[in-house]
């Protein structure tokens, strides 16, 4: 079994306890990633995943109910026979209880992966710190924009929605619209004169002052970090090359 294939039961018992449900979520402010998140009107609950009580899951899911990024924390590991998930450990038990976490655990008749209605270890509500840019907050924020896309990512095809994806998914529609000229007017206002987007683009190609001035980013250093990521991580799509010593973008044609 395979930590991703925890997903899927898990997607499907908290949808049966009336959440939406998105996986690999990047609430602001926070480096830390939840493996899964549920939201309904009335909570938030976060979900991680692992193939064995440890440590360090213990500490992900410590991170978001102590911090109160979410109503509901749960960990969820696989169900063993032979009891290796040690549940019955008096310090995992101690860490559950203080903080609030709940513990529920995949288990799998014939080749059906499952979960029961009730968790093992019930979590007890937190009140969201609303001081933090919570799960909440990113999501109904991101969401459209989410939808909107072909993005596809997660465990198992869940949605994929993370700060670093909804920037590069602006600048990607950006530099597309702009390569096949097609339903596209974009402009803004400089030293009193209006200027259209093409007249700042080569045959496709933009800087990285225009792609800003577009799109909004969540790097605290847009302009180098951005350019970073379009290099090194985003070069499948996006092509870079420097044009009049200015480092310039361009959507790559299939």
């Amino acid at each position: 079994m395979k930590e991703s294939d925890l997903y899927e039961p898990v997607k499907k018992w908290l949808e049966n306890n009336g959440y939406s449900v998105f996986s690999e979520v990047s609430p602001r402010y926070s480096s830390r990633r939840a493996d899964v998140v549920g939201i309904n009107p009335e909570s938030v609950a976060v979900v991680e995943l692992k193939l064995s009580l440890s440590l360090d899951l213990l500490d992900q899911a410590v991170n978001w109910s102590s911090r109160k990024y979410a109503n509901y924390v749960f960990i969820a590991v696989p169900w063993n026979r032979k009891g290796s998930p040690r549940i019955d450990n008096e310090l995992i038990n101690y860490i559950c209880k203080q903080f609030n976490i709940g513990v529920i655990f995949v288990q799998k008749y014939k080749d059906e992966l499952y979960i029961d209605d009730k968790p093992y270890i019930k979590p007890k509500y937190i009140r969201v710190n609303k001081k933090e840019m919570n799960f909440r907050d990113t999501i109904e924020k991101f969401k459209q924009e989410y939808i909107n896309s072909d993005l596809k990512g997660g465990h198992s095809g869940g949605g994929y929605v993370t700060q670093y994806r909804v920037t590069i998914e602006r600048v990607k529609e950006l530099l597309k619209k702009l390569r096949s000229g097609k339903g596209f007017s974009l402009w803004w206002y400089e030293d009193g004169k209006l200027i259209d987007i093409r007249e700042n683009a080569v045959d496709g190609w933009i800087d990285i002052n225009t792609i800003l001035t577009y799109c909004e980013t969540h790097y605290a250093s847009p302009k180098p970090s951005l350019s970073k990521a379009l290099r090194e991580f985003e070069h499948d799509w996006c092509e870079s090359k420097t044009i009049g010593r200015k480092l310039h973008f361009r959507f790559k044609e299939d």
